[in-house]
Order: C-alpha cells, then structure tokens, then sequence
C-alpha cells in the first residue's frame, strides 16, 4: 500500500515495488507493506516501508545491505540559547565541538553494560540525566538482550575499533528556528523563532554492520533474507539488532553530554533537554488498532520513524503530548524541519512517518505527520 499523491504513487521505482511484493508474500504477515511518500528500493527491502507480522508465525526481514550501519539514528535536542548568543562566538565553539565529534567513542570499564544497557548504561556511568530517557525510544535500551550473541572475536574487533576516531560516522549540528509553520505546535513543543536546536547523528560505532555481515555469511544471500523469529537464527538476529541499537542508543547519550558540557565552557547557564531520539530502522514488538481492534504485531521498519500521536497509548511522554517529534533533513547543512507524528497514521501506516526531508509536504498531506517549524542551518560538524 503507497501512500501519497497521484504524481508520487506513480513515481515509485519498479525496484521498491518488487520488493514490496516480496514481503508481502511472506508467511505470517499481518499488515499490507506501507510503502511511504518517499519510498525508493533498497538491498533487499525498499526504502520507506512499514510492515506488521502476527507475533505467532513472526519473521524478521535482514537487508542486504550489511555493509551498511542500520542502527543509524537521531537525537533533537532544543536549548535555552538564541542565534545572537552564539554568532560571536561560534568560531571557537566549533573548534570544540570539532573535538568532540570526531573523537572515539568512551571505552566501557564493561562492554556487557554498553551492549545491554543502552543509554541507560551511558546515564549510569555520568553522561546525562534520567529525563533524558523519557523522550527516547524503548526509552533508551530494548531490554532482555543477551551480551553472548557478540562472540569473543568480534568483541575484541569491536574493541579496538572503539579506541580509533570517528571516521565520518557521526554528526553534529546547531541548527535555529527560522519559521513556525505550526505556532500551536511549536508552543507546545517548547520552540520559538532563533531558538537554537541540536541534532546529534550516530549510530553503533560500526558494530551493526559487523554483526550484519556475520549473519549473512550464514545465509549465503546479499538479498531479501527472511527468517522466522522463533528460530534460533531468528532470535540472534533480533538480539543483535537490537544490541547494535542499544549501543546508537548510548553513543547519542554521551555526544549529548559531552556537547552540554563544552557549550557550559561558554554559556554557564545553557541547557540542551532532549526532544526525541529515533532510529531510522527498527524491528520492536507493538500494539496498534487494525479495524477497530488493538492487534500485537512485530512491526518492522526500514527507512522509517515510529512518530506516534497524542492519543496513542503508548505515549507516555506527559510532557510531550502534541506527539513524537521527528527532525527531518539536516545532514551537513541540508535544509531542515521538525515534525511530529500524528493519530490518523496509526491506521494508515502503523504510526510511522518518512525519515528525509524530501516528500515532507506529501508526508502530511497523506495524514503521516504535521509539520512544526522550518529550521536553518548554524553550525554542521562531522566525525
């Protein structure tokens, strides 16, 4: 199911549409493929898809692309600066931040911790504060996950990769608020004209794609591989997944830190609180209203954002009701906007909306999201 304009519905690639079709043949799903406004395809799964599997016959989809990070992901944090705080010194705060991007990652006393504990492990070790986790996804760790799915070798790959700069795998950004297209929303997501805003792109230090390409050895296939969850193939896969996102998860926290702490250096009083984390991949266990009815599904999401709206259950931000906030765009000086999910498209597309800024009028003229506030770019760092 393509959601969109006339024009966008037909100008969808054969390849998304194939690949679409080949979900959608697979045993136990639950849901139509949403393909969303921006959909295009991609290794094996295309690009903007949505779909929901009965828990009882679940598979998870891999992509083929495991050279790829899918643990990749955001975090939006607003601040209590204006523009005109920073332009005289914005030369020198970007020669620290600049450090702080592109440095290694924290080595932890216990990669146990990291590799289960997320953001919370990161919290626990002083980098960052319990709020911070209420506006995160699976607030900030998917629990139960078993450390021994990561074998010694990797670990101690992994390792020692750790103690090596960024390579270009994380971003930074100082980003201000140009233009509230939505004021009531914008009010309420605590945002105003020349406000400063930060966005923080990480995702597992590498660590996803090394546990991808182990995987897919096993397989034998760079293209759709579909495994039934229950199987013990199926559950490492799962565990690893979601291990590479607890560790996006935990770097995202300790870049909110360590950029608190040299923006301190210069505005004592400044504070930068978290407005949302999001992957931009994920495989979660949720409920959602098919019909009139709430139905458990594994939901599987590859170029997409879970953004729920202000009457979903699951929404346990009190202090977020206009719904989840999703930054679109951004990327090293790209144009940027904020968003926020909306009820309608629960119905429409299990919750999600699109993660590129491309066809983000589409998006909310198909009912996926509303639109907030047009953001300009300030500042833009990469590792």
């Amino acid at each position: 199911m393509a959601h969109g304009s006339r024009s966008h519905l037909e100008a969808i690639d054969e390849l998304a549409a194939q690949q679409a079709a080949a979900i959608a043949a697979l045993d136990g799903l639950m849901t139509p493929v949403h393909l969303l406004p921006d959909a295009h395809g991609g290794f094996g799964l295309p690009h903007g898809s949505v779909f929901g599997f009965d828990p009882a016959a679940a598979q998870i989809v891999l992509s083929g692309a495991a050279e790829f990070d899918h643990a990749f992901g955001m975090r939006v944090l607003r601040s209590n600066l204006h523009e005109e705080q920073l332009l005289p010194e914005l030369l020198a705060l970007a020669e620290d931040l600049q450090l702080v991007v592109a440095g290694p990652p924290p080595t932890p006393r216990s990669l146990d911790g990291l590799l289960v504990g997320g953001a919370h492990w990161a919290v626990e070790q002083g980098w960052g504060f319990l709020e911070d986790l209420s506006f995160c996804e699976e607030r900030g760790v998917y629990d139960g996950c078993d450390p021994a799915c990561v074998d010694e070798p990797l670990r101690e790959r992994w390792s020692d990769q750790l103690q090596l700069p960024a390579l270009g795998n994380q971003q930074l950004e100082l980003h201000v608020v140009d233009q509230c297209l939505d004021a009531e929303l914008a009010r309420a997501f605590g945002l105003q004209v020349h406000q400063v805003l930060a966005a923080i792109h990480a995702g597992s230090a590498n660590l996803g794609p090394m546990l991808a390409h182990g995987l897919q050895g096993e397989l034998g296939s760079k293209n759709l591989n579909a495994i039934p969850l229950e199987s013990p193939l199926g559950q490492r896969a799962l565990q690893q997944t979601q291990i590479a996102l607890n560790c996006a998860s935990a770097l995202r926290q300790v870049l909110s830190h360590r950029l608190r702490e040299v923006v301190a250096r210069f505005w004592p009083s400044s504070v930068f609180s978290v407005l949302c984390d999001f992957a931009h991949n994920s495989y979660r266990h949720e409920a959602h209203l098919l019909g009139h009815d709430s139905v458990e599904l594994w939901v599987q999401r590859c170029g997409a954002v879970r953004a729920y709206g202000p009457s979903h259950g699951d929404l346990r931000d009190a202090l977020n009701p206009p719904g989840t906030a999703v930054l679109l765009g951004g990327a090293l000086g790209g144009p940027t906007e904020l968003i926020c999910g909306v009820d309608t498209a629960e119905q429409l597309a299990l919750s999600s909306t699109i993660c590129g800024i491309g066809a983000v009028a589409e998006a909310e003229q198909a009912g996926l999201c509303r639109r907030v506030a047009r953001l300009r770019p300030l500042l833009c760092l990469q590792g």
